[in-house]
């Protein structure tokens, strides 16, 4: 399969203005430059009925969640029993805000439709794993125990996360398949990162040097950010693809690119979880790279995929 024009167009564009990497500036410069980038080429999204900020108040933390409403008289459902969805961003755990991925939630939010509660949890380097893990964890109970005052139903439950924010959601999904007090319906994990134990696979050697967006180099500077040691690299719980086992996960739909040097991982958990008799679709956007979904302006394959997202948790919680 050869690049999508799209795609092919915007790397051209991308590659030909030799700007700084990510760690030759300071994390606020970097961080800053992220979600410029991400809120230019965001895609285009429906109107919602509302979109409000609030804090989680936890323990000794504060997360910070944004809590999108849809617009329910066009889609023939009961607006008070929409399915909840929680989203966690991507970013190397290092990058990435709500408002980043603000035109994400605002589409699956209306596509689904549903109300989605998209998280904010603290970054690396200053909080370390497995900070972003616990923040996520937090906010992923905060939403099913307050599903019904935010008009949702926590019966119809989903977790939608991408990249860093995909592995997030597979290692939350593990951790909570045990618990008894919460109840996932339905996972979505787009490019997801399920292995930060090496980059060595065939995907990182076809496509992680450069020219494709993201590169070895960059996940080993995340990787270096988030981890304090070898062994928190090792840990499933945030790489995920290294859990002895795979049982009592929720029906999935794993999205990858074929131009990503994450291609292997993702392909390599569905795989997994089909093994374990998980209920898994794999879907891949053989001409695409990594981050292709939120660069909707750019893309235009993005839009299918976040509708193709959204169809699909449709069809698992209505």
């Amino acid at each position: 399969m050869t690049l999508n024009a799209d795609t092919e167009a915007l790397l051209k564009e991308i590659n030909e203005s030799d700007g700084p990497q990510y760690w030759e500036v300071t994390i606020e410069e970097a961080r800053a430059f992220f979600n410029k980038i991400s809120s230019d080429l965001a895609t285009p999204a429906p109107q919602i009925e509302s979109e409000s900020d609030t804090i989680i108040e936890t323990g000794d933390k504060q997360i910070n969640v944004r809590v999108y409403s849809p617009k329910v008289k066009d889609h023939n459902v009961n607006s008070d029993s929409l399915p909840l969805i929680v989203h966690l961003h991507g970013g190397g755990m290092v990058l990435g805000s709500l408002d980043a991925y603000n035109a994400v939630c605002q589409n699956l939010c209306a596509l689904t439709p549903a109300v989605v509660v998209s998280v904010d949890y603290r970054l690396a380097p200053e909080f370390t794993f497995p900070i972003a893990l616990e923040d996520s964890i937090a906010a992923i109970k905060w939403a099913y125990e307050n599903a019904e005052c935010m008009g949702a139903d926590h019966d119809r439950f989903a977790l939608v996360g991408d990249s860093a924010g995909g592995g997030l959601v597979a290692g939350a999904t593990q951790l909570l398949a045990s618990d008894p007090e919460i109840e996932i319906g339905f996972q979505v994990l787009v490019y997801p990162v399920t292995d930060w134990s090496s980059f060595s696979n065939a995907s990182y050697e076809k496509f992680g040097d450069g020219g494709y967006l993201l590169t070895k180099e960059m996940m080993e500077w995340f990787c270096n950010c988030y981890f304090a040691t070898k062994n928190d690299r090792e840990d499933p719980r945030a790489s995920p693809l290294l859990a002895r086992e795979f049982n009592n996960l929720p029906s999935t739909l794993i999205i990858t690119a074929g131009y990503d040097p994450l291609y292997e991982e993702g392909k390599n958990y569905a795989m997994a979880l089909k093994k374990a008799g998980v209920d898994v679709i794999h879907k891949n956007y053989a001409g695409q790279i990594h981050a292709f979904w939120s660069l909707g302006s750019a893309i235009s394959e993005a839009e299918e995929a976040l509708s193709f997202a959204a169809q699909s948790i449709r069809r698992a919680l209505y």
